[in-house]
């Protein structure tokens, strides 16, 4: 008897520890923020589809374009950011829209400037997204709270261990608030924050932005406290968002043709040669190989000392950063209006045609689909098949249907 009552109460801590550090969590899915995880290594254990074919297309109408990444809750829901460029500046169209696993539209809700990031899930289902302001809404789509200072950036905010969510604004502060929007602290840059916050396995948080004279990059560790420093400054004018490996290795793309490597003392371990600008953020294999994508449409496999393992020329978007499956399958965009899927030695294992060029980052899900969206407003989810099935030719682009009203559900 004793034994038994030991063992469920050990399970009952274990579970609690795992809920406290952010490893389960009720309104989560697997892939609930940026690039994965907190350290932004775009890795997944899921499996994506060997025989890719097309499960479900939306349009979401003309002139609309989807260059963010999806995130998902635990019930399948798909968040995303959709834009329209409308003829006259007022009458653009910005929202979050919730996808069902089937592509029906759940819900949408409107923004005032264009959201170009992942949005994230807290542990209770609230979706957080910054477009003009940090915006904390309900798994049903209505408004919590809103955040003004955080604005203008275009970068997805991050949600650490304990529910505290890390957002930057063009004013150069780093913003860590409550989840029910209240401010903890604020950590000054020096200059405008054009990334998202990733937080290491030690819980630092790791920032980057921009001089006050936008001619160089610095690279900032906070602490949970708000207490930190500048690690270091590169020579470029942007940079992408960061991602940490698990010694803590800070890896960074570069404008000015670089990835770069930094110790967690600040010291820059290697700065690897693209050849063209690096957009997009890198992504970490479990190997520890570094994926990044430059402009000159190559693919490159870095190795954790710097040496290249290999490039490949797969006209890939600069900013549509790769992700990686279980398998060590990497996925990327392209702007040959395709997503590729390519295996570790860098060949090509599949292309999926699209309806359009993208800039998107693909999302896997624990089912194996893939989902992307497209320059012409096409969110696709992409599934496993049989060979010559769910080709896009046969394919109905499904449009749009406008969501329920809150009242109404």
């Amino acid at each position: 008897m004793y034994i038994g009552i030991s063992h469920r109460l050990i399970v009952i801590a274990v579970l609690l520890l795992a809920v406290a550090g952010g490893v389960f969590a009720a309104g989560r899915g697997e892939w609930w923020t940026f690039q994965h995880d907190l350290q932004h290594t775009g890795r997944t254990a899921s499996i994506g589809p060997r025989t890719p074919v097309a499960k479900w297309v939306v349009n979401m109408g003309p002139r609309y374009f989807i260059t963010a990444q999806a995130v998902a809750a635990a019930d399948g829901t798909i968040y995303i950011g959709v834009c329209q460029q409308g003829e006259q500046e007022q009458s653009h169209d910005y929202k979050l829209v919730a996808f069902a696993p089937n592509g029906t539209i759940k819900w949408s809700f409107p923004v005032k400037l264009s959201i170009n990031s992942a949005p994230a899930i807290g542990a209770d289902g609230s979706v957080y997204v910054i477009a003009d302001q940090l915006y904390a809404l309900t798994a049903g789509g209505g408004c919590r709270w809103t955040y003004r200072e955080v604005a203008g950036i275009g970068c997805s905010p991050t949600i650490g261990p304990d529910g505290t969510i890390y957002a930057g604004g063009a004013n150069g502060l780093l913003f860590a608030v409550t989840p029910d929007g209240r401010a903890k602290w604020a950590y000054k840059t020096g200059g405008p924050i054009c990334s998202a916050a990733a937080i290491g396995l030690d819980g630092t948080i790791i920032i980057c932005a921009r001089t006050p004279d936008n001619r160089n990059m610095t690279v900032h560790a906070v602490q949970s406290d708000g207490a930190g420093r500048c690690l270091t400054r590169l020579g470029c004018q942007l940079c992408s968002s960061p991602a940490i490996g698990p010694d803590g290795t800070v890896y960074i793309g570069g404008y000015d043709k670089r990835l770069y490597a930094i110790a967690p003392n600040g010291t820059q371990k290697w700065a690897f040669a693209t050849e063209s600008t690096v957009d997009g953020s890198p992504a970490i294999g479990a190997d520890g190989t570094v994926y990044i994508g430059a402009s000159n449409d190559k693919l490159y496999a870095v190795n954790p000392d710097g040496t290249q393992r290999w490039a490949a020329p797969f006209k890939i978007a600069g900013m549509s950063s790769p992700i990686i499956g279980g398998d060590g399958t990497i996925y990327v965009g392209s702007t040959q209006s395709c997503v590729y899927a390519i295996t570790a030695l860098g060949t090509q294992r599949w292309a999926f045609p699209l309806k359009g060029w993208t800039t998107s980052i693909p999302l896997l899900t624990p089912d194996g689909t893939l989902y992307i969206g497209d320059v012409n407003g096409n969110f696709y989810a992409i599934g496993n098949g049989q060979p010559g099935g769910g080709d896009l030719d046969n394919l109905k682009l499904h449009p749009a249907r406008p969501p329920v009203p809150p009242g109404q559900r």
